[in-house]
């Protein structure tokens, strides 16, 4: 007789369910008493379970009074999809009376289109937001597109203040990725950029980008997250390959970015013919080149801010410069060209 095993409980569903409502609970009255007590000592505060109706409004109503908060974030509020406009509304009205958000998220809230391009108008030109995170709300798809690029290319560049975004699974295409970049422009404050988990394919995400990868200022512009056949390149597909050159070539020109995300390509069976053998080797050493670049910029970019750190260009503690070599190198064949790169730059520091 073969046994099955059914991994539902329905009556540990109901006991989780009560645990998550009883937590919400207190985790609401907690931050309600600390508000009405004017605890100068609240800076932030993260709603991380599915509000109800009540507990949402409790909090919105309270937050009107926090004026000492910095950080705000909520995941998984749960109510917002079939109420998006007026709860919104109220969530948008209650944020404009609070003037020292750095950081913001609002992730897996159920936004969609429509919102975003409300919560873009709202936050462009605020010159506190440092970061925003909106990941896991269907912002993109066809429907919503044509405002998303509008609001992506019209006021994205009024983000005078912002370091850091993350628009993980939102559901971009490429021509809103593009639109996105596009009104990004030269801002030249932000740093980081989470655009993982929109487009199925690497090569037509690189090919995307490849209009703004020479002249892009972010550091961080992550593309993937860890190893599935998403992140993973085919050495079999005709255009992989040409995608990749190009992709090297802007990169190589580029002195600002540090890090994509893991890159992977998807390996060939061991029968498989010499010219498929050939075109993964060629990928394989390409994709190489690509982390060797931006790992050249990761050194760069963090001499200079140990030179910054220590108050004198130049002066360099042993432990400071391993340390950073150590964070830098992925390829240990690569050791003997960084530490004479990092020679280089501390006698171009020390000579200033």
């Amino acid at each position: 007789m073969t046994l099955f095993y059914d991994p539902f409980d329905a009556d540990e569903e109901d006991d989780f369910l009560e645990h998550e409502q009883k937590r919400g609970d207190r985790e609401t009255e907690k931050f309600l008493n600390r508000v009405k007590s004017n605890d100068s000592s609240l800076k932030s505060q993260s709603f991380d379970f599915s509000m109800t109706n009540k507990q949402f409004m409790d909090v919105i109503e309270t937050l009107k009074h926090a004026s000492h908060l910095q950080c705000l974030e909520f995941y998984h509020w749960g109510i917002l999809v079939s109420n998006e406009d007026e709860l919104l509304s109220l969530f948008l009205a209650t944020l404009s009376s609070l003037n020292c958000i750095s950081h913001l998220a609002l992730k897996s809230c159920g936004v969609t289109g429509t919102g975003i391009q409300r919560i873009w108008e709202f936050l462009a030109g605020d010159r506190n937001l440092q970061s925003l995170d909106l990941s896991r709300n269907m912002l993109g798809g066809i429907r919503h597109e044509e405002n998303l690029v509008f609001s992506f290319i019209s006021l994205s560049h009024q983000f005078v203040a912002l370091e850091e975004m993350n628009l993980s699974a939102t559901g971009l295409t490429s021509k809103s990725i593009s639109a996105l970049l596009t009104g990004l422009g030269e801002n030249s404050m932000l740093k980081s950029l989470d655009i993982s988990h929109n487009i199925e394919s690497l090569p037509e995400l690189l090919e995307c980008l490849l209009p703004f990868l020479k002249s892009t200022r972010l550091r961080k512009l992550v593309l993937t997250k860890g190893a599935s056949s998403a992140t993973c390149i085919d050495a079999q597909v005709k255009d992989s390959m040409t995608v990749l050159q190009l992709t090297e070539d802007a990169v190589k020109q580029n002195s600002s970015l540090c890090s994509f995300g893991p890159l992977f390509i998807l390996p060939v069976d061991k029968h498989a013919n010499s010219e498929t053998k050939q075109a993964y080797l060629v990928c394989a050493q390409i994709l190489q080149r690509i982390q060797f670049y931006l790992q050249r910029n990761r050194l760069r970019y963090k001499i200079s801010v140990i030179g910054g750190a220590n108050g004198k260009p130049g002066l360099y503690p042993a432990h400071h410069l391993v340390e950073t070599l150590a964070s830098c190198i992925d390829d240990p064949s690569s050791v003997h060209y960084f530490l004479r790169e990092a020679a280089c730059l501390m006698q171009q520091e020390v000579s200033k």
